[in-house]
């Protein structure tokens, strides 16, 4: 899947939380190098594409973990990618 093709990520993962949630399950999504994608999509994109995945994790009873190094990130960004978890 391509890094700029967020919307299929996006499919994917609630297709999974769903799944999981009809089994009786939690899905979990986890997220390793989110710097990855900003290589490719621009900062408001992947901020969509995070409170998306967010809204469903909650619609579904699953949960998303999101790794990414501080350093990658202008400050104004980590607060708004830290507000997701509220």
């Amino acid at each position: 899947i391509s890094p700029t093709n967020l919307a299929l990520i996006s499919e994917l993962c609630v297709r999974y939380m769903r799944e999981a949630r009809e089994k009786g399950s939690s899905g979990v999504i986890y997220i390793n190098c989110l710097e990855y994608l900003k290589l490719y999509n621009n900062f408001t994109s992947i901020l969509k594409f995070l409170h998306a995945l967010r809204d469903y994790a909650i619609l579904y009873d699953g949960s998303i973990i999101i790794e990414i190094d501080n350093a990658a990130w202008e400050e104004k960004e980590l607060t708004l990618l830290r507000q997701i978890e509220a």
